[in-house]
């Protein structure tokens, strides 16, 4: 952490729930470099909000530094097409840090297991999560990952 902090950079987490909670101590240490959950943390979409790891991330979504990735709702849906069960919980984690939400398409979808996978659906998925809110779609693909990356300056 102190390298990259030094050198301006974030932290992307790319891990899956538990990983998250088996390590909530020393995530909740850090407080001056950016930290950007990766694909929602593949969190899951059963189960509700009041899961702890759920909770976990909004309670981090509060603190300047904590950033999300809103990107792999399809991956982690249990569903095949419009993934209808990753919409609730884009819409909380977008409206929990909306400064701090950015996007990808995870293009070119490695170890992908579903049917083709056409990117167009992951835009459409991520204007569901903001109800087509261009002021947030504007937030999530331009201004925020411009202000995480330093291109904004």
């Amino acid at each position: 952490m102190a390298r990259l902090r030094e050198l301006g950079w974030h932290a992307r987490l790319h891990v899956h729930g538990d990983d998250l909670l088996n390590n909530s101590d020393l995530f909740r240490s850090i407080k001056d470099v950016p930290m950007v959950i990766d694909h929602f943390g593949h969190v899951g979409f059963e189960g509700g909000f009041e899961r702890p790891v759920i909770r976990w991330v909004l309670d981090m979504l509060k603190h300047e530094n904590w950033w999300m990735m809103v990107s792999n709702g399809n991956r982690d849906s249990k569903m095949d097409a419009g993934w209808d069960d990753a919409i609730p919980y884009g819409k909380a984690f977008i409206e929990a840090a909306p400064d701090r939400a950015i996007w990808g398409s995870d293009w070119p979808h490695p170890q992908w297991t579903k049917g083709m996978v056409y990117d167009a659906e992951e835009v459409e998925l991520l204007c569901r999560y903001v109800d087509g809110d261009t002021t947030l779609l504007c937030k999530n693909l331009v201004a925020n990952p411009a202000r995480l990356h330093g291109f904004d300056s």
